[in-house]
């Protein structure tokens, strides 16, 4: 076995003797700043035509781990189940039979899906987050919404203009993304 020996560390008089390392750090910092973000259109994550999130999609403003987080949480939507159907979780024949034979607790029956869904909504995301995500929840899933990115922009940021509210909505999405991109480890 050897012993490696320390690197001489050397104490520095002056701060000018810092300069060679913070010019480094400050080209190192410029190069990562000048990173275009490069949206993409995956087909293989393409969301359901007509709907807002497509719209973002069309336009390029999503990246890849953001198509992916909200696949995978239309996924969970879609597999939500409870005793009896669809995201819903009823008191059934399902029971827990107690301490006791006269007292009978209802039990209800959820899938793994419903679990992460109701994870997401009501203890993941903030208020506003939540009120965005289950507008764009309702736009999937009916296909037929009045929801506007532009409507996004205006009622969040109070951007009058059709371009800054498109911009600002198109944000605000992308920001949603990320957070259940997070949440799912994408």
């Amino acid at each position: 076995m050897t012993k490696r020996t320390p690197a001489k560390q050397q104490v520095i008089k002056d701060f000018s003797e810092l300069r060679p390392v913070n010019e480094r750090i400050e080209m190192l910092a410029a190069g990562i700043y000048q990173i275009v973000f490069r949206g993409e259109a995956d087909e293989d994550f393409r969301p359901k035509k007509g709907t807002q999130i497509e719209r973002a999609w069309r336009m390029r403003k999503l990246d890849a781990r953001q198509q992916i987080a909200w696949q995978t949480f239309m996924d969970d939507v879609t597999m939500a189940a409870g005793k009896s159907g669809g995201v819903c979780s009823p008191y059934g024949e399902q029971i827990n039979k107690g301490d006791g034979d006269e007292f009978k607790i209802p039990v209800a029956y959820t899938n793994d899906s419903y679990r992460t869904v109701e994870q997401i909504l009501m203890h993941f995301l903030s208020w506003r987050e939540r009120a965005l995500l289950i507008d764009l929840i309702q736009d999937s899933l009916r296909g037929n919404s009045s929801l506007q990115i532009e409507t996004i922009g205006l009622v969040r940021s109070g951007y009058a203009d059709k371009v800054s509210a498109r911009a600002s909505g198109v944000t605000r999405i992308q920001t949603l993304l990320d957070r259940l991109a997070d949440y799912y480890g994408v």
